[in-house]
């Protein structure tokens, strides 16, 4: 059988994710595994219809379609994502149609699942049959346990593919068709002033990819703007200098410098550091936002695992089905989390004028509120797990990402070790006296008043706020 492997890496042939079809093609020679450098070679692609064409042809061809893909911050990189809205800019889904489709993901298991569920949506919504997929780490094919896991996976897809085995969908068609938002007169609501940014509570900054005013997303930002506590910097990400996507070549790892020369980095320095908010406005595309906002998110990386924005208050304003895409909703809290930042919410244009309008002033009300207080959220499982994660990753890899280890260090990020060792003694000392009858039922009588003795305390030494 004839299978041809999507390959998102913008590295190419050079890349870990490669090195797993590589070896598949050593474990099954009797079908041929075509790998497409459609992430490298997207500029091409997008430019030259021939080589589109070619790439169309080999899938139309095809027996069954691997996505092979590393992960970039919870999805695919920005030129496969690029790739993907190409496929319905051109109409072309009749050449995945009734494909058997998997999927094969590599990371160092930060979000994977996101990144895997994008692309069985994706996958399902091409009308493929998807049999499922993998997301092994990094360095997982040097593991003999996890080889004979990959091989099982291809044997899987490859039996499926052969005996026209059925698939059931996991993810339900999304419906994009939405009505036009048109406000009602909002004459009553003060009208900032986008010229100088900076507000009394601090800096309120604005991003889109959308530089339509009569659009959904235009008209929900320009009532956002009417609501907000102070003046909101707009910026529209088509007039950030960004030559390309990333790739993943880890130049930025040693001191934060990116290996393009744009504006990327200057612009979150100048613009977003300073910001004491910021509020992502975009259209929801292929599950997603833009290729254009997923370039941006994905330059973001020269500041490495680091959580640059940390303390920021961050609020979503979003044209299209969230509601539908709950895989996206936790990519947006994710992101927040990552960045120890406060979510104020999330506004939509899924509803009647009147509630959409409702919903952007309550994010502007939150804002004003979480400025005011200096809003600060504790971490919840995404923000506590993918601690915990970095904590683990930096220190391993920090002859590579000199910078995150400088900056963990700096911040204070890393384990207490003080803490740790005043665990282990407390829990010796549980230990022991949990191995005598006497002293366990003693210490099971006062677990339950002891469990909240500390917080009893507090509780109790307790005044009445203001406000």
């Amino acid at each position: 059988m004839k299978i041809v492997v999507l390959n998102g890496s913008p590295k190419g042939e050079v890349s870990v994710t490669v090195q797993y079809v590589r070896y598949l093609q050593k474990k099954f020679p009797a079908h041929e595994l075509k790998i497409l450098n459609v992430a490298r070679e997207i500029s091409g692609i997008e430019r030259d219809r021939a080589k589109w064409r070619a790439v169309m042809d080999e899938v139309k061809s095809s027996d069954g379609v691997l996505w092979a893909t590393p992960v970039y911050y919870f999805l695919v990189p920005s030129q496969l994502k690029r790739f993907i809205e190409l496929i319905w800019v051109r109409r072309a889904e009749e050449n995945f149609r009734g494909k058997y489709g998997a999927a094969l993901v590599t990371s160092i298991h930060c979000m994977d699942h996101t990144a895997m569920n994008y692309l069985t949506g994706i996958s399902e919504d091409l009308g493929m049959r998807f049999t499922g997929g993998l997301t092994p780490a990094m360095d997982d094919l040097k593991v003999p346990a996890e080889r004979a896991g990959l091989i099982n996976f291809m044997a899987c897809f490859l039996r499926a593919a052969e005996t026209g085995a059925p698939t059931l969908r996991s993810f339900a068609p999304v419906n994009y068709s939405l009505g036009a938002y048109r406000p009602a007169d909002l004459a009553g609501a003060a009208v900032t002033s986008a010229g100088s940014p900076e507000t009394g509570s601090g800096k309120i900054v604005l991003l889109t990819d959308g530089n339509d005013p009569e659009s959904n997303l235009g008209r929900m930002i320009s009532v956002f703007r009417r609501f907000a506590p102070g003046p909101v910097e707009v910026v529209d990400l088509n007039t950030v200098e960004i030559k390309g996507g990333c790739q993943g070549c880890i130049h930025c790892g040693y001191d934060n410098t990116c290996v393009y020369r744009d504006g990327v980095k200057q612009f979150i320095q100048e613009k977003l550091l300073p910001a004491k908010a910021i509020i992502y406005a975009g259209t929801i595309k292929d599950r997603f936002l833009s290729a254009r906002w997923k370039m941006y998110i994905d330059r973001t990386f020269v500041f490495g695992h680091t959580p640059y924005l940390s303390g920021k208050k961050i609020g979503f304003i979003i044209s299209g089905p969230l509601r539908q895409l709950p895989n996206l909703r936790q990519i947006f809290e994710a992101h927040t989390q990552a960045q120890r930042c406060a979510l104020l919410g999330f506004a939509t244009d899924e509803d009647d004028a009147e509630t959409i309008t409702a919903g952007l002033r309550a994010l502007a009300t939150g804002l004003a509120w979480a400025l005011e207080r200096d809003l600060q959220a504790p971490p919840n499982y995404l923000g506590y797990g993918l601690s915990l994660l970095f904590k683990e990753f930096v220190p391993m890899s920090s002859g590579i990402f000199r910078a995150d280890h400088i900056f963990y260090k700096k911040h204070g990020l890393y384990k207490n070790q003080n803490k740790d060792l005043r665990h282990r003694m407390m829990n010796f000392m549980f230990a022991v006296m949990n191995s005598l009858p006497k002293t366990r039922r003693e210490f099971q009588k006062r677990m339950k008043p002891g469990m909240i003795a500390d917080l009893t305390r507090i509780v109790d030494g307790a005044r009445p706020a203001d406000g």
